[in-house]
């Protein structure tokens, strides 16, 4: 749950300023850090959404697997 407070209150702030990835994969490893940011957003979502019954959504457990 901090992970997605904190990832929350990141996109609510809007852009800001990063550092660049450097090196021969660094394209793949910010592809990578995105989907994590995605993942933690989704789940963020649907946990403000749905609270306690969150456990409950199957339907929507299996697509934030996928």
């Amino acid at each position: 749950m901090p992970a997605i407070k904190k990832l929350m209150d990141e996109v609510l702030a809007g852009p800001s300023v990063r550092e660049e990835l450097e090196g021969p994969l660094a394209g793949e490893r910010k592809l990578v850090a995105q989907a994590k940011k995605l993942g933690l957003f989704v789940s963020g979502a649907a946990t403000q959404k749905y609270m306690q019954a969150i456990q409950d959504q199957q339907e929507i457990m299996g697509a934030m697997a996928t």
